[in-house]
Parts: C-alpha cells; sequence; structure tokens
C-alpha cells in the first residue's frame, strides 16, 4: 500500500471531507515516512453494522 492508498482509504471516511485541516500533519508525517515509493503493509478495522427493519 502506498501514500496514495493511504489517503484514498482516509478519504472514503465522511468526517474527512469536513474537516481536511485535521489531517494536514498526518499527511505530513506520512510523506516523510512513504517518501521514495516505500510501501507499508496493514490492515485497517472495519466494522458492519447490520439492522434489519421491523
Amino acid at each position: 500500500m502506498d501514500l496514495a492508498d493511504v489517503k484514498d482509504h482516509f478519504a472514503s471516511f465522511p468526517f474527512v471531507s469536513k474537516f481536511p485541516e485535521a489531517f494536514t500533519e498526518i499527511y505530513k508525517e506520512l510523506d516523510e515516512l512513504l517518501a521514495d515509493g516505500r510501501q507499508v503493509k496493514g490492515n485497517f478495522p472495519a466494522k458492519i453494522i447490520l439492522a434489519t427493519r421491523r
């Protein structure tokens, strides 16, 4: 997973577009960590909420 993949994942959450300035610092840090095409392995936890209508 490269930096573009990580940013795409973050962008999939609705609150990210509402508060983009909250991610400025973390994106700078990720830019440094993933410089020169470095990649990371990881899993993003996901919760699936199932509901039924009555």
